[in-house]
């Protein structure tokens, strides 16, 4: 048995206090190592090479769930909507876990799944009005009166419901991207009444929670602050830059439209600030999230709520590519399920948080693993976005290798540039797919309730249930893959018939 492999090549398979004995009667290696992360028992590198992960397969063409499934888990996502009517998100009703721990609106989690809320309900107002007046009411009431822990309401993390006040125990404080994350969820539902003819409405009350949050944010967004996970602080954090900047740059086209200029040329230069601050996180292999974490699944959960459907950083880039790859490989490494998943024939990939993370055992997470879907389908849109656009629109030769060598997949060779992309955008669907695969695989016999975590050794789910932001991450990214496909077939049926008429002519 070949035990000599890299560090970085290192695939669990054990699981948390195996013994050296225990591993080699596994038929494992084993080297003890000082470095965080880095399994002790892990696959020989005969077994690592037999083993595909991420497990990517073409012939995926759906992510398993079923439009009934869809409804179950969007029904129990609603529940943990608009608290006792008055507009609070719960994080999880799970008042067993911890004695209520995640009973509390989290000011980052709230903005995030009422974002969701619109998307997965395609923005219609109809649909979504009632919930979103509820909510922009509550944080209106509560997330903008003074706080008694001498920090602005508007950098609190949590509150209670569901009366709203601050949480006023020991946290990790101030969350600097709230009032981003907040922005980007007024100016999602903004564009609603617009579309709706409500500008009024939009001038009157949701603007003045913009000004609010943003007035704050022009003057601090370099401040010192904690990340995504609560756990340490730095003040230049990937997921806080990447979304401040989007939420300033949606701003500044409400600001247009009102016809508030200083505002709009305040946000547009404060969003050029900040964007020179987020190229220092390329170290040349991947985004890096902040000073004291530098591989984090946080920066994938950036990169989908921050695009801002321009062209600097869109989910086809090289760097991004790079980054996903990157933790696809750690993650790989870090859970022994990813092994035991590939091995079943189980598609996709796991992920965590971070590698080396303790918290309830360091386990993969619904919502960091679908938001990797998620990225897939956006690289996807993206590329049928501008093939749509214009039939010009080319993919450099090395970035379209590194894509398929991503996914494992042996690229081909196409006479028509056209159907070269149009393979590569499937290839992408289907790789979103698989992420996805594998999350139904660990719901399924859950009745579709999801929790924080699965166990990163059985596969069984753990933490705390039905989790708000686990439910809004997969449902977002179903509704995403939905309008991908559509967008897909489109043009397959476009350049099929174009092909059709181009024979027909020459046969002339």
């Amino acid at each position: 048995m070949d035990c000599v492999v890299s560090d970085f090549d290192k695939m669990e398979c054990g699981y948390m206090g195996i013994t050296e004995n225990q591993c080699i009667e596994k038929g494992c290696c084993w080297a003890s190592s000082s470095v965080s992360g880095i399994p002790w028992c892990f696959f020989s590198a005969e077994s690592s090479q037999s083993l595909s992960c991420p497990f990517f397969d073409e012939a995926i063409t759906d992510p398993g769930f079923t439009s009934s499934e869809f409804e179950k888990m969007r029904q129990y996502f609603l529940k943990n909507l608009n608290i006792e009517g008055k507009g609070g998100v719960v994080a999880a009703f799970d008042k067993e876990y911890k004695e209520g721990e995640y009973f509390f609106h989290w000011a980052r989690d709230g903005a995030l799944t009422m974002k969701a809320y619109m998307e997965i309900h395609k923005n219609d107002y109809n649909t979504v009005h009632q919930i979103m007046d509820n909510y922009i009411s509550w944080v209106l009431d509560h997330e903008n009166n003074p706080s008694d822990n001498q920090s602005n309401n508007r950098v609190e993390p949590k509150f209670h419901l569901p009366d709203g006040n601050p949480f006023a125990g020991e946290w990790c404080r101030p969350q600097t991207d709230a009032p981003g994350l907040r922005t980007i969820t007024y100016c999602q539902y903004a564009n609603i009444l617009f579309e709706n003819g409500k500008n009024d409405e939009v001038n009157s009350k949701i603007w003045p929670l913009i000004k609010h949050d943003l007035e704050w944010l022009v003057s601090n967004w370099g401040q010192n602050t904690c990340d995504l996970w609560e756990e340490v602080r730095c003040d230049d954090f990937f997921f806080n830059r990447y979304t401040m900047r989007r939420g300033l740059l949606e701003a500044k086209k409400i600001a247009k439209k009102l016809g508030f200029s200083s505002e709009e040329n305040k946000y547009k230069e404060t969003a050029k600030s900040i964007e020179k601050t987020i190229n220092n996180h390329w170290n040349q292999e991947y985004f890096t999230e902040g000073c004291n974490r530098p591989i984090d699944s946080s920066v994938i959960t950036a990169l989908v709520e921050g695009y801002s459907n321009d062209d600097y950083l869109p989910l086809i880039d090289e760097k991004v590519v790079k980054t996903i790859n990157v933790l696809n490989k750690v993650f790989c490494r870090e859970y022994s399920i990813n092994s035991i998943d590939s091995s079943n024939g189980i598609p996709g990939v796991l992920h965590g948080r971070y590698p080396g993370d303790v918290y309830w055992g360091g386990n993969p997470w619904h919502l960091t693993t679908a938001n990797v879907a998620r990225a897939y389908y956006m690289a996807s849109e993206y590329l049928l976005i501008n093939l749509n656009k214009t039939e010009e629109y080319d993919l450099d030769a090395n970035l379209y290798k590194l894509w398929y060598d991503s996914l494992k997949i042996k690229s081909q060779s196409f006479e028509d540039k056209n159907d070269k992309l149009l393979n590569l955008a499937s290839a992408l669907i289907s790789a979103g797919d698989a992420v996805l695969r594998r999350i139904y695989e660990h719901i399924k016999g859950d009745d579709f309730h999801c929790n924080e975590q699965i166990n990163r050794n059985n596969g069984a789910q753990t933490s705390v249930k039905d989790l708000t932001w686990s439910y809004g991450n997969i449902l977002t990214a179903l509704k995403v893959r939905e309008d991908v496909d559509n967008l897909y077939n489109e043009l397959i049926s476009f350049f099929k018939n174009k092909k059709k008429l181009k024979n027909l002519r020459n046969s002339y």
